[in-house]
């Protein structure tokens, strides 16, 4: 933007209360430039990461998991991931170290009560942190309980 070149049209623009606004001339707006923010939803992480893990089960030659599975209607109690004909579920158990949701009391006591009923219905749960979710530990210990040997 130049410079005034009057006292008045500074006095205008120190002042565009006073003056009923200072509305520069066309070619002195500057076109202000949008600004793209890439942001990763928490949603979307998820859903990359389950991609990754179903992909990996597959090529492990496990059955497909299903995500998010509701074991016990009409509770909205749900598995992160699930083998319904093995009765086998993973839990991934994100924000220990951060004192999370399931590091809490309250949380923690609900958590208990839906394992509990998972175990009474006959379901055996196997868990891992998110970091550890395409591990080989984790795709042992699933191996082990869905009883798939590994051939490739």
């Amino acid at each position: 933007m130049p410079l005034p070149t009057t006292v008045s049209e500074a006095t205008r623009r120190l002042n565009p209360h006073l003056f009923g606004g200072f509305l520069p001339a066309a070619a002195e707006q500057p076109t202000p430039t949008p600004k793209k923010r890439i942001t990763v939803t928490r949603n979307a992480a998820r859903s990359a990461a389950s991609l990754a893990f179903t992909a990996l089960c597959a090529d492990q030659g496990l059955s497909t998991p299903t995500p998010e599975y509701h074991f016990a209607k009409p509770r909205r109690w749900r598995f992160d991931y699930a083998w319904p004909e093995h009765k086998v579920a993973l839990e991934v158990q994100g924000g220990i170290f951060i004192a999370g949701r399931h590091s809490r009391g309250a949380a923690l006591l609900k958590e208990w009560e839906k394992l509990n009923m998972a175990a009474m219905r006959g379901w055996r749960i196997l868990y891992c942190q998110p970091k550890d979710l395409c591990s080989v530990a984790t795709m042992s210990a699933i191996r082990a309980c869905t009883f798939v040997t590994y051939v490739k």
